[in-house]
């Protein structure tokens, strides 16, 4: 079996979410300059070498906040980037906004299976549920009819950026 990795979004989409009010906690972020970071932990041993348990969403933070972070990790509130602090950008996974965006804007994003003379391709129909008393369909398509990928990942990337640039 393959294994499952985890989906991030690109660094573009995690600035667009920042801009549109994206502050669910998590654990990874991108650094200003667009590097990738993981917050996590460094031992598992407690003060006296003892083991003890933990949470892993003890390690997620709202990175889409107003405090700045130096490549160390250290966080400081009104701190400068002159001092060597950077603003950043939380890094959710892809499901996470699909979610975020259902459930905060009404915007339902569902990507499907097709097969076309045995070539397997996705696409993507998002669903706006902003009139209750309606709804609209608007397929990604950039005015060019029937658009088709050739993973979810990248239709669900494309698609949510589409989405947050014009949709909200």
């Amino acid at each position: 079996m393959n294994k499952i990795e985890p989906q991030y979004v690109t660094f573009e989409i995690a600035k667009l979410l920042k801009e549109k009010g994206f502050k669910i906690p998590v654990s990874q972020y991108y650094f200003e300059d667009g590097e990738f970071k993981q917050h996590s932990l460094k031992g598992t041993n407690g003060y006296y070498g003892e083991e003890y348990e933990f949470d892993l969403s003890e390690f997620n933070e709202n990175w889409n906040d107003k405090w700045l972070t130096k490549k160390s990790g250290d966080r400081c509130f009104g701190c400068s980037i002159d001092k060597g602090y950077f603003e950043t950008f939380s890094v959710p996974e892809i499901w996470q906004v699909v979610e975020w965006l259902r459930l905060k804007h009404n915007i339902w994003i569902e990507c499907r299976h097709i097969t076309t003379f045995n070539i397997n391709r996705f696409h993507v129909i998002i669903w706006d549920y902003k009139d209750k008393s309606d709804y609209k369909t608007i397929h990604c398509n950039n005015g060019v009819g029937y658009k088709v990928w050739d993973t979810p990942k990248e239709a669900y990337l494309e698609v949510i950026e589409y989405t947050l640039n014009n949709l909200i």
